[in-house]
């Protein structure tokens, strides 16, 4: 089996053709996957895209999107890692296992610390990818919204659905927005724009709008909301920046644009006092995972960049080596010794008491487009 990348438009269309083949085999509802994720099958990302062929056909494959992610205003680079089908013909033979194993070999190699999946099944576990983080998921009926709208009320907000040819337009304040999280992953206002006009903003049966919260005339958030309408009276924040104290009084209106009954959003669980909010006002919460999973790719290169964050919190170095049995062993922060395998770094590193709780970047976003 031979594990190839594009060389030519005609190798990455009869990629594409397998890939659309396996996620739209509903014709009415087939755009094309380059559209949706416009910056993983961009020409110069080709380099990153993992094919194999077989019978003189394209019959899986694994899509890989260098970023950087801030934690705290620390660098992280990352490989997001999506867009992994095989063609239901060749399923059940360890296709896909084994270009994932390549990738993350590849990854390995270029020193590259985390790969971020976007997805939870058993392929991604079966290599150490696991679940890390923690988010709240606030989910409420209009009358829930509306109370908490009224209980936050600030003065002259208004809410501007942005029209389809304007979105790109927005690309340089609502980026300015979206840069002020101190967790997050590096865009550009260009990168902002390529997002925001999308194939998200184009599918069918699904509707999907941005829109731009002002406070006393100036921008002061910005939220990406869908439907899809199969379910139409239930609408979803995807994707939000700004402030929250003009970003959640705005929600009834969002909803009433939509004509819906109930909106689900996430925000970060470092926010606790939303939580309680959230509940005085009828809206139901629940703790989730962060979206996908996360699998480590290189843990020298992981330590050595978390060094500057982990000494920022704690005050001290947290020395970890892997020994020959794969194990990573030292002492944590608190002087106590550690013996951890590679698929229990990451919820060490990321997730609460007993884990060091450190910052994790918002995935449930935009940002595996």
């Amino acid at each position: 089996m031979m594990i190839q990348k594009p060389k030519t438009t005609a190798d990455t269309a009869a990629m594409l053709e397998m890939l659309n083949r396996v996620y739209h085999r509903d014709p009415t509802c087939h755009q094309g996957m380059d559209r949706e994720f416009p910056h993983l099958f961009a020409p110069q990302n080709h380099d990153h895209l993992y094919y194999v062929t077989l019978d003189q056909r394209v019959v899986s494959m694994v899509g890989v999107y260098p970023q950087t992610m801030l934690l705290a205003g620390h660098p992280l680079k990352v490989w997001s890692i999506g867009c992994v089908a095989t063609d239901p013909l060749y399923e059940k033979r360890g296709i896909a296992t084994e270009i994932l194993r390549q990738v993350l070999e590849d990854g390995h190699d270029r020193d590259i610390p985390l790969a971020l999946i976007s997805g939870e099944r058993g392929l991604y576990r079966r290599l150490n990818a696991v679940s890390v983080g923690i988010m709240i998921e606030a989910n409420g009926e209009k009358t829930g919204w509306q109370s908490l709208g009224s209980h936050m009320a600030v003065g002259n907000l208004r809410v501007r659905q942005v029209a389809d040819a304007d979105r790109a337009l927005l690309a340089s304040p609502l980026v300015s927005l979206y840069q002020k999280h101190p967790s997050r992953f590096v865009r550009s206002a260009d990168h902002m724009a390529t997002l925001l006009n999308a194939l998200w903003f184009q599918r069918p049966r699904y509707d999907q709008r941005l829109f731009a919260i002002e406070a006393s005339g100036s921008l002061a958030g910005y939220a990406v909301a869908y439907r899809s309408l199969a379910q139409p009276n239930a609408v979803t924040i995807m994707e939000w920046g700004g402030s929250l104290l003009a970003i959640l009084p705005s929600l009834t209106d969002i909803l009433e644009r939509f004509g819906g009954q109930t909106l689900t959003m996430n925000v970060p669980a470092s926010l606790k006092w939303l939580n309680h909010t959230f509940r005085s006002h009828a809206i139901e919460t629940r703790i989730l995972p962060l979206q996908g999973t996360v699998r480590v790719l290189n843990g020298s290169a992981l330590f050595s960049n978390l060094r500057p964050l982990i000494r920022e919190n704690f005050g001290v170095d947290l020395h970890l080596n892997e020994s020959r049995d794969g194990m990573w062993r030292g002492t944590g922060p608190d002087g106590s010794g550690l013996a951890l395998t590679l698929s229990e770094i990451p919820p060490y590193l990321f997730n609460p008491y007993p884990g060091l709780s450190l910052p994790m970047a918002w995935t449930h976003d935009l940002n595996f487009i």
